[in-house]
C-alpha cells in the first residue's frame, strides 16, 4: 500500500465538531430579533436563514439560534469547547431574553478531523486490497469499514479525512 516510508502525524487533527444542544425554555419561543440586537456576535436575517448566527471567538465557535430554543454548534475544534461554546451561548441568550435558561440535550453529531500518514498511496493497490469506494471524478477513495467512523476520505497524498464519529477516540481507534 505504501511507495515509501516517512514519518508518520502520532494523531489525527480535530478540524470540526458539529453538535447539537437545546435550551430550556419552557415551551415558548424565543425572540431571535431580540437575541440579535442584544447579544454581541449576532446576525439576524429572518428572510435568509430562520435562526440567530452567534460568533464566539472563546472557544472558537458557530452557534445557530433557533426559535424553539434548539442551537446547532459548529466549527469547534474539540467535544469540550462545543459544549463550552453552547454554555456560553445559553448565557449571552439568556441575558438578552431576561429569562433564565439552562442547557439539556448536548450532544456531539459529527467530528471531522485529518491526518498524514506519511508515505504515498498506491490507490491502485488499495482499491484490490480494500473495500473502497472509487469515483473517477473524486481524487481519493472512501473507506467505509470501520466502527464509530463513517468514512474515511484516503488520497494518493497520504492524507487522510476521518468524518462521521461522535469522539475524537473513535478517530484515534480507526486511525490505528
Amino acid at each position: 500500500m505504501a511507495e515509501n516510508q516517512q514519518s508518520t502525524q502520532s494523531t489525527p487533527l480535530v478540524q470540526n465538531v458539529v453538535s447539537f444542544a437545546k435550551m430550556s425554555t419552557d415551551n415558548e419561543d424565543l425572540d431571535l430579533k431580540v437575541i440579535a440586537e442584544k447579544a454581541e456576535g449576532c446576525r439576524y436575517n429572518k428572510k435568509r436563514f430562520p435562526a440567530v448566527i452567534m460568533r464566539k471567538t472563546k472557544p472558537k465557535s458557530t452557534i445557530l439560534v433557533f426559535k424553539s430554543g434548539r442551537m446547532i454548534i459548529i466549527g469547534s475544534e474539540s467535544e469540550s469547547d462545543a459544549e463550552k461554546a453552547a454554555r456560553a451561548a445559553i448565557k449571552d441568550v439568556s441575558k438578552a431574553v431576561n429569562l433564565k435558561l439552562k442547557m439539556g440535550d448536548f450532544k456531539v453529531t459529527n467530528i471531522v478531523a485529518n491526518a498524514d500518514l506519511g508515505c504515498k498511496i498506491d490507490i491502485g493497490k488499495l482499491c484490490e486490497e480494500r473495500n473502497v469506494i472509487r469515483n473517477e471524478n473524486f481524487p481519493g477513495v472512501v473507506y467505509k469499514s470501520m466502527e464509530n467512523v463513517k468514512s474515511a476520505l484516503i488520497f494518493a497524498s497520504g492524507k487522510v479525512v476521518f468524518t462521521g464519529a461522535k469522539t475524537k477516540d473513535d478517530i484515534d481507534k480507526a486511525y490505528l
